[in-house]
């Protein structure tokens, strides 16, 4: 017996094994169920809302070259557009954007949408308002610089907005003149990444500049003292300061020649600079570049002044331009639905009609008036809710991957009990 039980063992084991066909076939209908149920949460997942944007301004129409301008836009989204759906604008590759996202509220600081801006696109996502709420609308603003290397400078300029099925093209006329006075000192400065200005980068996120006027000839510079004092909300990155030398082209922007050769001593600590150093070529220029740190990114502007002296002079105070925060946002509104309330059955009390009370000449009694049975007002239906946006466009899809799974199970469950009976 014991030298037969692994035979008899190993046929039923066999026995017990559905065909590899069977197996395959079994195993083809579950993934293919699986495939149609993330097809199905695919198709009910978020869509994106053609025409959305109705119109789109610049503004101001003419500025400096170097000035930020405002994208304004308004927009619309059809009634059922549900949390997650999107619109998007393709801006123009003339324009540089200065913010990577901002919210759009309404009037009770309820998030109505969210707007990101990368790679060119302007995308627009809406929250769960869109769907609580009708005729959903609003607008956005958000600042861009001019890429001077892709604009004509005095002359006007056709901009290409594009929502894909909408096409808007404002026009600007960028200025630009012969740049600042550099027989002067000169203090600027400018956002490291001008996207971000320091909200979620600080380290290094400003960085201000300081510039001599060209030396002299013949002779140049002796020596130049160059003395600094961080402002609020920003410290300087001492490791970080540095001094060039350079010229300056027909725009009065510096045009840099490599690194100052000569003799440089710093000090310097978060709040305070001091660059002393040695004589300067006639011809050039000395360029600082301090790197600070943003301590404080609630402000809205970060200012700077210097002061400067040359080969032992009067002392020139340069005061820059506010670096501020460019401004990106928007607003949106709707209608909540009001639901019609449904009116709750009530019975009415019936009036019992008075018995005459028997006279003394008899006792037949007077018979009571029937009273009509009461009557019951019909209640009114409520207003039907919004039609959803998800299941209901699927369902068919859904049903059909039930119907996949339940028989492939089957079918699996199947070919092991039928092996079983067999093997009995």
């Amino acid at each position: 017996m014991n030298s037969t039980s692994p035979v008899r063992s190993g046929r039923f084991a066999s026995a017990m094994r559905p065909p590899v066909r069977t197996v395959a076939l079994g195993i083809a209908m579950l993934v293919g169920a699986l495939l149609l149920v993330t097809s199905a949460s695919t198709a009910a997942s978020a869509k994106v809302v053609t025409g959305a944007i109705s119109r789109v301004t610049v503004t101001p129409a003419a500025s400096s070259v170097y000035d930020p301008i405002s994208v304004n836009l308004a927009w619309c989204v059809p009634n059922g557009t549900a949390a997650g759906d999107t619109f998007a604008l393709a801006l123009p590759p003339q324009l540089v954007p200065l913010t990577t996202g901002f919210a759009l509220t309404d009037a009770a600081g309820d998030l109505v949408a969210t707007a990101t801006v990368t790679g060119g696109v302007a995308t627009f996502t809406m929250t769960s308002f869109a769907s609580t709420h009708n005729d959903v609308c609003g607008t956005a603003y958000f600042n861009e610089s001019i890429d001077t290397t892709k604009v004509t400078v005095n002359q006007p300029n056709t901009l290409t907005f594009s929502t894909g099925s909408t096409v808007f093209h404002p026009v600007i006329t960028p200025t630009q003149g012969t740049g600042p006075n550099r027989a002067n000192p000169q203090k600027y400065g400018n956002w490291a990444d001008r996207a971000d200005q320091g909200k979620n980068s600080p380290t290094d996120a400003l960085t201000w500049y300081i510039d001599s006027p060209l030396a002299p000839k013949p002779g140049g510079y002796r020596t130049a003292v160059f003395t600094d004092s961080a402002t609020a909300g920003q410290e300087f990155d001492c490791a970080k300061v540095q001094v060039q030398v350079g010229t300056f082209n027909a725009v009065g922007n510096f045009v840099e020649a490599g690194a100052y050769k000569g003799t440089v001593s710093k000090t310097c600590s978060a709040a305070s600079l001091t660059v002393t150093t040695g004589a300067v070529p006639a011809g050039q220029a000395l360029h600082v570049v301090i790197p600070t740190t943003i301590t404080d990114s609630s402000l809205s502007a970060y200012s700077d002044s210097a002061h400067v002296k040359l080969d032992g002079a009067p002392t020139a105070t340069v005061v820059a331009q506010n670096v501020v925060r460019y401004d990106a946002g928007g607003d949106g509104a709707g209608v909540a639905p009001t639901p019609v309330p449904t009116t709750t059955p009530t019975t009415s009390t019936p009036t019992p009609t008075p018995t005459p009370t028997p006279s003394a000449a008899t006792t037949t009694p007077v018979p009571t008036t029937p009273v009509s049975s009461p009557t019951t007002s019909a209640p009114t239906r409520a207003t039907p809710p919004l039609a959803m946006t998800g299941f209901e466009a699927n369902g068919y899809i859904w049903t059909g991957a039930a119907f996949l799974t339940i028989g492939g199970g089957l079918m699996l469950i199947a070919a092991y009990w039928q092996r079983g009976r067999r093997a009995r």
